[in-house]
């Protein structure tokens, strides 16, 4: 029988387990549940492999500086792929007690609403050391492209509109992902789980400019990130998978006609490379936005005059509980 300790003593077994916290992560996402592997599995890896072991000082034989360069930098990622997969249980158990909210009279919800402030407070904490310390600063360098690539900027030119920004790239172009979700988690933060915890007000407010501002901000970033990383798969099109799963996030608030367009084209293809994925994702942004079109019908449908959300800054537990029932989704889904 595998334990936490068995299991993360061996590069198979990480490789394993990290391969069900994606399965996971993208089930607890779309339900609003939290996981269903206990903490201890996700965080024995991370006992075996501290954030000071990233890079290795041996140099392998037979390996050029930059094979050298490249193996460095993809076990620096394994490494922050694993301390990602054991912080965002937390904030799976965020969204969990805001569903929750729903079934406690009002003494018990107020008190609950206190506590899920102050665990929020806490996981955003932990996540912005995260994404601040120098080796996730280090994996993100940003790159400045020697020279476009014509076929790789062609690729999409047929089906889509052109890009209204300038793409991100980074020095480790695999690294774009964790990038995207992160930014996703930013996004969830700011547009979902703060407005559910804000207390409520006989008359709904909209979101403070700045508030606005920072969240487009976000969603700038994720669509930059998202077009840097379809660039650079434009000829294996199977590693951009991964990446649709967090697009999705963009649509919360994209205010900018142009974007807005492009976005829904993306969203569009992510649906039919990926339909069993984006389906529920597609619904539960339907209900969330109160946007019943899109409950019924694809993003293609839309994406040549894309929907317009309503929700704004007013949602509230109901809506949490609502959009994480509206497709029954199983975590082999």
């Amino acid at each position: 029988m595998f334990t936490p300790q068995s299991l993360s003593s061996s590069p198979l077994g990480q490789a394993l387990l990290g391969w069900y916290c994606v399965a996971e992560n993208h089930y607890c996402f779309s339900t609003a549940n939290e996981t269903f592997l206990p903490r201890p599995w996700r965080s024995e890896v991370l006992l075996h492999h501290p954030r000071h072991s990233h890079v290795s000082s041996a140099k392998p034989i037979l390996l050029s500086q930059d094979e050298e360069a490249h193996r460095q930098r993809a076990t620096m990622l394994n490494h922050l792929w694993q301390e990602y997969d054991d912080l965002v249980p937390s904030h799976f158990e965020i969204l969990a007690g805001l569903k929750s909210l729903t079934t406690l009279p009002a003494p018990a919800r107020s008190k609950q609403q206190h506590t899920l402030q102050k665990q929020l407070q806490a996981f955003h904490r932990q996540f912005r050391q995260f994404t601040e310390s120098p080796a996730f600063l280090e994996i993100m360098r940003p790159s400045i492209p020697v020279a476009p690539i014509p076929s790789r900027e062609a690729f999409h030119a047929h089906c889509c509109p052109p890009t209204p920004f300038r793409a991100t790239h980074f020095h480790f172009p695999p690294a774009a992902n964790l990038r995207l979700v992160t930014i996703c988690l930013d996004i969830m933060i700011l547009s979902v789980v703060s407005p559910v915890l804000t207390p409520p007000t006989p008359t709904p407010t909209p979101p403070t400019p700045l508030a606005r501002d920072l969240a487009e901000y976000h969603i700038y970033e994720l669509c930059s990130t998202f077009a840097g990383a379809e660039l650079h798969c434009a000829d294996e099109q199977d590693s951009l998978l991964p990446a649709y799963a967090t697009l999705f996030t963009a649509a919360f608030l994209c205010a900018t006609p142009a974007t807005r367009s492009w976005l829904w084209h993306k969203l569009a293809h992510g649906e039919d490379v990926c339909p069993a994925a984006v389906r529920p994702v597609r619904k539960i942004l339907g209900t969330l936005w109160k946007v019943p079109e899109l409950v019924g019908g694809g993003f293609g449908r839309w994406k040549m005059e894309p929907l317009v959300g309503t929700a704004g800054g007013e949602l509230v537990a109901e809506d949490i509980e609502l959009a994480s029932r509206v497709e029954e989704l199983s975590l082999g889904e």
